[in-house]
């Protein structure tokens, strides 16, 4: 297994190219998710991952396929700490905050996640 100094070091760079690739071919996914269900890379990749798709919060909405994209990667990490949740939970509480502010504070976006998230509509 790789040093996982290395692993964050070469996701963290390359993290927006992959998410490019899972956009144009969502079979794709399936390294995330062996990323995400692996103990030892499980917490460092999500952490990449999180920060990614914060940093791309505010191209929710405006684009409804990568919204679409972005929604089902912040399900895989959430669904990720119930794998591991010693340290995925520990990964994602200091982003937690950030999270529910930036999904609360567009109306769109409250429906759009509660709908794709949960899978039922807020009226």
């Amino acid at each position: 297994m790789m040093n996982p100094q290395t692993f964050q070091e070469i996701f963290s760079t390359t993290i927006d190219y992959m998410v490019d690739r899972i956009y144009r071919n969502f079979t794709l996914q399936i390294v995330g998710n062996s990323f995400l269900s692996n103990p030892t890379t499980s917490p460092i990749f999500a952490t990449v991952l999180v920060e990614y798709l914060l940093e791309r919060m505010e191209e929710m909405g405006s684009n409804v396929e990568r919204s679409n994209l972005y929604l089902k990667l912040f399900k895989l990490v959430f669904g990720s700490v119930s794998l591991f949740p010693a340290e995925n939970e520990h990964m994602l509480r200091p982003h937690l905050h950030q999270i529910v502010n930036r999904f609360t504070t567009c109306p769109f976006n409250v429906y759009y996640v509660t709908h794709r998230l949960y899978g039922f509509e807020v009226l």
